[in-house]
């Protein structure tokens, strides 16, 4: 059988070069080819590093995406093969979507928060895999932000598609209340972040009875105070999404 060569993505060869050519020339060598002509990944099969083993979230970020995404180690390259938190920090990807972040979740994506971002960009790792952010995900934000112009400034082709990748991180769907103090309302489904940005019902399980009776001394100044409280912490969920 003929043996195929995959050549390296264009992207990580342009990412690689910006990084080490001043230093190569400064010991008198010179990038070894131009990578204009080489393929890119959106286009052709090419060659790119597997995921690294997991390593810590960086400092930056670390306190963010455990608060808000539950998870507190990642691995590169990420899903738009930046070799490095620093790459991925100094990216148009990561800059243009930070900037546009708070517009996109006040106008557009109630559930775009910093765990997003940080699912986007810095994936959990888990048992040195990576868990990719699913692309109906990232296709749901540009369906609901493109109209009112805030569409994502890169593609949603970056991203696995879950028939590819069953494992990749996709919104959860409703789920029951399974907190004592929210069952019996008027509604019985939630999902999560919720409006504090705890990222799941078991977080919102363990949270919620160190925050729930701080309200109780005042109990009785509303008949409503405990419908508004399980409102605000386990946010009713609709076939349609998060109310």
């Amino acid at each position: 059988m003929p043996m195929r060569y995959v050549p390296p993505c264009r992207e990580l060869c342009d990412e690689v070069r910006t990084s080490c050519e001043a230093s190569l020339q400064a010991v008198g060598e010179e990038w070894p080819r131009d990578c204009s002509d080489l393929p890119s990944r959106d286009d052709e099969e090419c060659l790119e590093p597997t995921p690294g083993a997991c390593e810590p979230l960086p400092q930056a970020f670390r306190s963010t995406c455990e608060l808000s995404a539950g998870y507190n180690a990642t691995s590169f390259p990420n899903s738009f093969g930046h070799l490095s938190f620093q790459q991925m920090l100094t990216s148009r990807e990561f800059s243009l979507f930070y900037l546009s972040l708070a517009n996109i979740s006040t106008s557009c994506y109630t559930g775009a928060s910093f765990a997003l971002l940080c699912r986007m960009f810095m994936p959990e790792c888990e048992n040195n895999a990576q868990i990719q952010l699913c692309r109906s995900v990232c296709e749901e934000i540009n369906v609901r932000c493109t109209p009112v112009g805030l569409g994502l400034p890169f593609s949603c082709d970056e991203f696995p598609d879950k028939n590819s990748d069953p494992g990749c991180f996709a919104v959860k769907q409703c789920e029951p209340i399974r907190y004592s103090r929210c069952m019996g309302l008027s509604y019985s489904q939630t999902s999560f972040p919720n409006l504090y940005q705890w990222p799941s019902q078991d977080f919102a399980v363990q949270t919620a009875p160190f925050v729930f009776p701080t309200y109780d001394p005042i109990s009785d100044c509303h008949p409503d105070l405990n419908f508004v409280l399980c409102s605000i912490f386990f946010p009713q969920c609709t076939p349609e999404g998060q109310m």
